[in-house]
């Protein structure tokens, strides 16, 4: 048996390691090789007869042979292979010593292609179903030493498509995270059959399929979802179901994909739930039977993800920070960068800022080492980036956080937070109109998905506060949904002069996030002492500075920016000059706090017939009064206003919010 350097001294033409990785020491295959590197059929024609004869000789039980059909030969997957045979499976020294295994240059073991493929075909020809059991047993053996990508190959080569979905659930997170458009190019090859009478396996294709070079690209739902016909979730929850009573590796991955399939499908609150279900089997799967911690750090992950776009902020923060828990200590930097990049997000969407800091500074060293899947991984920790940018009135600092992302709104399972921050910067840019213009668009273009409970709930605020930090005074709809929204409807009272409902609107819904919370104290203040800016009211500036310190942002203050009050939070040291210049960038016009004008039930009428267009003979044909009694309202309605014209009264109507 010749050794690496003897094959390459021979060799006059450079080409002694392809040589030797093709026939390994084989004397008269490397010399057939070495004269004409093409001369495969050659090689093996002179290797064949005395592999053979030297294997029967000293391998009767064909234990030897049998490791052929390893793709990966080390003392790991040796020692998992466990065909159906008699007697133990040779070790390393012992297949070196048959000529059967060769180190490269590296020190790697290695078995010689040419032999590889001869020892396989000499078993099928002899009996092709015992070359069946090895090559399952080889795929087992690899994959349970983490070679899954190995086991996979063989698994096809052998054309065992059971195997096949075993290894695809089994392993479909070490596939995931390692390379999933490699993970797509595998079930691209499986037969229809299988994608038709497997759901999970249709399911994960499905996913896979939109596998890129560097991330995934989701499919939004074209269809509207009706969740009680869609016969796919019920069977994926009945099987999931059963499948919970006594969870392992399968079970899990059967949960993930129902989520995959209820999110694809637009069934964003039935995902939830289902994340909660699978949590759940998790913990018992734990308890019961151990989990790997990169099953169970994904896990969690997906379960977040579910529970995050079905709006339940704080089941979703448990599960992110159960995932990165899991796989904190270099266990998966793939698993722990997303967990920390999206904790960081989901703090921004409660509203607290420097919980999302201390997540984002946990964010950035695993994802330096991420490969495949770096942009995805990373656009939750930027999307946070730019929502404390703009929570500063940095807007500069935003632009800059933007330019990573994608131009337009893409179809990332985040595009919503991704629209929202793209809506809030033309607003603070001084383009509400077109804010909310961009946000109309969005709806109608992503009709399905927008009805995500989160996707609402972000749109909705970005939405109005395009439409109510410029001015606009119309009632917020639907303010007790949710607190920043509460809260943009206690500013609108204050700024049209009506602290009562101010009142009521910081009354509920119950505030969470300490952004949120401070905004409130500090918005309750000005409705209960009714403070002018010009009087400097103490106890107004010492609850703005109570706030800032218990996370209010720059931005929160910009609604006492229009109330007039920043010349005096300036002067009572709770905005720097800095502050006061971004404040004043902005551009808002300042509101006096003058009360609302109380209208008769006359008024508010003749108020609502002025809307229609009408005029004083239509006016009095409609209510059934004369002229002249119309024409002593509009007089009193337009004193009430301040208006001197139709116009005016509707103008200041709409900026008193009646």
């Amino acid at each position: 048996m010749l050794t690496q350097e003897e094959v390459a001294g021979l060799s006059g033409r450079g080409t002694g390691d392809e040589v030797f990785a093709q026939v390994g020491g084989w004397l008269e295959a490397a010399e057939v090789l070495l004269a004409d590197i093409g001369d495969l059929e050659g090689a093996r024609s002179a290797v064949l007869s005395p592999l053979l004869r030297w294997i029967a000789a000293r391998d009767p039980e064909r234990l030897a042979a049998a490791t052929a059909f390893l793709p990966e030969v080390t003392e790991q997957t040796l020692e998992a292979f466990r065909p159906d045979l008699s007697g133990r499976v040779p070790t390393i020294e012992e297949l070196r010593e048959l000529g059967l295994l060769c180190r490269d240059s590296g020190g790697r073991w290695f078995m010689p292609e040419l032999v590889r493929n001869l020892l396989q075909q000499t078993c099928r020809e002899q009996d092709p179903q015992q070359a069946s059991t090895l090559s399952l047993a080889a795929a087992q053996a690899t994959a349970g030493t983490g070679s899954v990508e190995q086991a996979m190959e063989t698994a096809f080569e052998s054309r065992s498509w059971n195997r096949i979905a075993e290894l695809m659930l089994e392993h479909w997170v070490d596939l995931y995270i390692a390379n999933a458009q490699l993970l797509g190019k595998f079930m691209a090859r499986l037969p229809r059959f299988l994608l038709e009478q497997v759901d999970a396996i249709g399911v994960a294709a499905r996913i896979a399929a939109g596998a890129g070079p560097d991330r995934m690209v989701f499919l939004l739902p074209s269809l509207a979802p009706d969740y009680d016909r869609d016969e796919t979730a019920h069977r994926l929850r009945r099987t999931t179901e059963r499948l919970y009573r006594s969870p392992g590796t399968r079970a899990l991955t059967m949960g993930m994909l129902e989520l995959s399939h209820l999110r694809l499908a637009g069934h964003f609150t039935e995902s939830g739930h289902a994340g909660l279900r699978l949590r759940q089997a998790l913990e018992k799967a734990t308890a019961q039977n151990g989990v790997r911690p990169v099953l169970a750090g994904f896990t969690e992950l997906q379960a977040g993800i579910s529970l995050h776009l079905a709006d339940r902020l704080a089941e979703a923060r448990a599960a992110f920070e159960a995932a990165a828990h899991w796989t904190r200590g270099g266990v998966s930097d793939y698993v722990y960068a997303d967990a920390c990049g999206k904790l960081a997000l989901l703090a921004v969407h409660e509203g607290n800022m420097e919980t999302a800091r201390h997540w984002l500074g946990l964010h950035e060293p695993p994802l330096s080492t991420v490969k495949w899947g770096h942009p995805m991984v990373a656009r939750a920790g930027t999307l946070a980036r730019i929502e404390l940018a703009l929570a500063d009135l940095d807007v500069a600092a935003a632009r800059e956080q933007l330019a990573l992302l994608p131009a337009e709104v893409d179809t990332d399972e985040y595009w919503c937070a991704h629209a929202r921050v793209l809506a809030l910067t033309r607003t603070l840019e001084g383009h509400p109109d077109e804010a909310a213009g961009l946000v109309v668009g969005w709806r109608q273009e992503r009709t399905y998905s927008a009805r995500a409970p989160l996707s609402d709930r972000l749109l909705t605020e970005a939405f109005h506060l395009a439409r109510h930090v410029h001015g606009e005074n119309t009632p917020v709809p639907q303010w007790e949904r949710s607190p920043g929204l509460a809260n943009l409807e206690a500013l609108r009272c204050l700024r049209t002069g009506n602290p009562d409902e101010a009142a009521s609107a910081l009354h509920r819904p119950v505030r969470t996030g300490r952004r949120n919370i401070a905004v409130a104290a500090l918005l309750r203040e000005l409705a209960r002492t009714g403070a002018d800016p010009a009087t400097s009211d103490p106890q107004v500036i010492g609850s703005a500075a109570e706030a800032r310190a218990s996370g209010a942002a720059l931005a929160d203050l910009a609604g006492l920016h229009q109330l007039g009050w920043t010349p005096a939070l300036h002067a009572g040291g709770v905005l720097d000059q800095d502050d006061v210049d971004r404040l004043d960038a902005l551009g808002l016009p300042v509101t006096d706090l003058t009360p609302r004008p109380g209208l008769t039930q006359r008024e508010q009428t003749v108020l609502d017939l002025l809307r229609q267009g009408m005029t004083r003979k239509q006016m009095a044909e409609a209510t059934f009064r004369s002229e002249n009694t119309i024409k002593a309202q509009l007089s009193s309605l337009y004193a009430k206003l301040g208006a001197a014209s139709a116009a005016e009264a509707l103008q200041q109507a709409r900026h008193y919010g009646l």
